[in-house]
């Protein structure tokens, strides 16, 4: 099986993964080491990452906000955590906040991810 979760810790690294994968959706979880709603909504982003069901169609980049200015920069990331839905190299949605990612993750990926 695949690996499907990846940290991205240049700008670069996201580019690449963009490059490397445009039939898939790439999830981005902008999250700070230093930040509570981002601990709390960790592990359910990564049963995602992890999970059967998107292990073909979705990958799952985890940028550090502190260890990567340049990719929150890119995208206008003005807080965290922020999970960012691209199609394409596209943003097609953005969640922020960490209540709001444990309500809507999960439903976001099914409904973003390449259907067969």
């Amino acid at each position: 099986m695949e690996e499907k979760k990846m940290h991205a810790t240049t700008l670069e690294d996201i580019d690449t993964v963009l490059v490397e994968h445009p039939e898939k959706l790439v999830v981005i979880d902008f999250t700070s080491k230093n930040c509570p709603p981002c601990k709390k909504v960790a592990p359910l982003y990564e049963e995602l990452s992890e999970s059967e069901e998107f292990m073909e169609k979705v990958v799952f980049l985890k940028v550090d906000v502190d260890e990567n200015p340049d990719a929150v920069e890119k995208y206008g990331v003005t807080g965290w955590p922020t999970f960012l839905f691209l199609k394409k190299g596209e943003v097609q949605t953005e969640i922020v906040g960490g209540k709001l990612a444990e309500a809507t993750l999960y439903d976001w990926v099914n409904l973003l991810m390449p259907k067969d």
